[in-house]
């Protein structure tokens, strides 16, 4: 085997392995949110990604992703196949930072003492135990959803590979020293991809302990070379502390007294670490996007688990295994503590455990060390890494197939697996409504919101969906209804918008006044402010309806809104 195959295996046998999430679509938030709002907002302007001060807009954590994402928009437009390829490349790009990092924890650098199992380092001729290791996280089949779901699953793996960069950039930085005078230039471009990764999703945070924990298991004590990351996340604070909090704290504050899900005691915290432990190990069946936590007995063994994984490393000496715990626990943290203070968040997404997934890297790469030092293992090593490597490809490929082939095979999949969840009888009614199965649709939503989980904007979306099937259909009652019960779970814009048109349809002008400044609360929508306007008017207040009017008109693109608002202004001016 030459020198460079390890490297071109670690790279290219996950792009061919996942090479099937290729024939992926958009879902969900690649619909609702990059191409329903960012795209609109920011694509004239993809440098603006980093000025502005509100989630889910530039500057904003994740603004690196979006970025990347517009650039692929400017270039090729809405077409699945390109943002694919993009996540697939960072994934591969991913395996290949982690086949160099248990490399370089593995093999030890010369002049640096004995290596994890006290031996002097002795660089392999093929280094077998970081391929399989690094293999072994590319082919998880827990990565379906990073891969395919290009807005929020690219991001944990836009992060990671820039979190992994930087770890890297920042062992060649120690190392340098034993080579001559230190390369500072590493430890900026460290610092600088520590920052890209904070950028690319808040979750990063929780990698500032990677860089003391790397000093830890390659016996270096150098651990003061990793303030500079703290104070790249220091300076971030404003962004990943001031800017989240507040966008949890109003998610909370928005829900009505009786909506469906109340906030997650601490308990929670021990079923994530439970979820993410079996989908660690035991990586079936898969559940998209919303996970139902299941058997809490079940969970709570596995989250033991975890712990004992930590004690075990200690206990036995082993800095590779205690090494591996913590970073299973660490990367995993801003997952586990979510539920503690948001209200019926969806928490255990597989998508969360991409990161945290790089220490069965470690662990495999220790046993495989382990096994093939020992005579009767030795021969069932590669038999033994082989069988598991393919089965996972295999377990990737048909989960793929079963949930991620289209969004409706997606949201079907979804209501199989987590049948007590609202958002996916929302998202698969409207692609039924959308194929002409109005009934159909209408049954599923139906169903929807007799359901018992979901966050409240979720049950909001799907009372709304409902009242405006019914208004297409002329039932006005039965819509007013539906309007009315999803302001009931939350505060939803677009409830407030339909239920002002149905009031001045049914010539109640005072109710849709309550109604479009409701709607204006959230935004100033052109839609709206044209609805106020003619609502003020019916009111007899044309000053205030040509003020609205104006407002209407200005901020309209739509022709057509464009040309009602004018004659609003025209009517006020009498």
């Amino acid at each position: 085997m030459g020198k460079k195959l390890p490297y071109i295996l670690a790279f290219i046998v996950p792009f061919i392995a996942y090479s099937p999430t290729l024939l992926g679509t958009f879902y969900y938030d690649d619909n609702v949110v990059f191409f329903g709002h960012q795209v609109k907002v920011l694509a004239e302007d993809p440098l603006s990604v980093f000025s502005a001060s509100t989630h889910y807009l530039p500057g904003a954590p994740r603004s690196i992703h979006v970025f990347f994402l517009l650039l692929i928009y400017k270039a090729f437009g809405a077409a699945p196949l390109p943002y694919h390829v993009f996540n697939l490349l960072l994934h591969s790009g991913t395996t290949l930072l982690v086949f160099l990092l248990l490399r370089r924890i593995f093999t030890p650098v010369r002049d640096e003492g004995p290596d994890l199992e006290g031996k002097e380092p002795v660089a392999p001729e093929v280094p077998v135990a970081p391929l399989i290791g690094s293999l072994l996280f590319g082919l998880h089949p827990i990565h379906v959803e990073s891969l395919t779901f290009v807005t929020l699953g690219g991001t944990d793996v836009f992060y990671t590979f820039w979190a992994l960069l930087s770890l890297m950039c920042y062992i060649w930085f120690r190392d340098s020293a034993l080579r001559g005078p230190k390369n500072y230039a590493l430890l900026v471009a460290s610092a600088l991809a520590f920052y890209f990764a904070l950028l690319s999703k808040e979750s990063a945070i929780s990698f500032v302990l990677a860089y003391p924990l790397t000093e830890f298991v390659l016996r270096k004590k150098g651990y003061l070379w990793a303030l500079p990351h703290a104070a790249v996340l220091v300076f971030l604070k404003r962004g990943l502390v001031l800017g989240i909090a507040p966008a949890v704290v109003r998610e909370v504050a928005q829900a009505a007294p009786g909506a469906p899900g109340a906030a997650a005691g601490p308990e929670a915290i021990l079923k994530s670490l439970g979820f993410f432990m079996k989908s660690l190990l035991v990586p079936y069946p898969h559940m998209p996007f919303i996970k139902e936590f299941g058997s809490a007995p079940v969970l709570y063994a596995f989250a033991a688990m975890a712990v004992l994984w930590l004690i075990a490393g200690i206990v036995f000496r082993k800095r590779v295994i205690a090494y591996s715990a913590l970073w299973f626990v660490g990367v995993s943290a801003p997952y586990l503590f979510v539920p503690t203070v948001a209200a019926n968040i969806a928490i255990t997404a597989e998508r969360y455990i991409y990161a945290p997934s790089v220490a069965v890297a470690f662990v495999g790469a220790w046993a495989v060390m382990a096994a093939s030092g020992k005579e009767r293992l030795k021969s069932l090593v590669m038999p033994a890494a082989v069988f598991v490597l393919v089965a996972y490809s295999v377990l990737g490929a048909v989960y793929f197939y079963q949930a991620w082939r289209s969004e409706e095979a997606f949201w079907g999949y979804a209501i199989k697996t987590n049948p007590e969840y609202v958002s996916a009888h929302t998202n698969l009614a409207s692609i039924e409504f959308e194929k002409g199965n109005r009934q159909r649709a209408k049954d599923i939503l139906i169903e929807g919101l007799g359901k018992r989980k979901g966050m409240p904007a979720e049950f909001a979306q799907t009372a709304y969906t409902l009242g405006s099937i019914y208004r297409e259909e002329g039932d006005l009652w039965r819509a007013e209804g539906y309007f009315l019960q999803s302001l009931q779970y939350a505060g939803y814009e677009f409830s407030f918008t339909a239920l002002g048109f149905l009031y001045l349809d049914t010539g109640r002008p005072e109710r849709a006044k309550w109604a479009f400044e409701g709607a204006l609360k959230f935004r100033q929508s052109p839609r709206s402010l044209a609805g106020l306007a003619l609502a003020h008017l019916r009111l007899g207040d044309k000053q205030k309806a040509g003020v609205y009017a104006r407002g209407a008109y200005k901020l309209a693109r739509d022709p057509e809104l464009r040309a009602f608002a004018a004659r609003l202004m025209k009517e006020a001016s009498k």
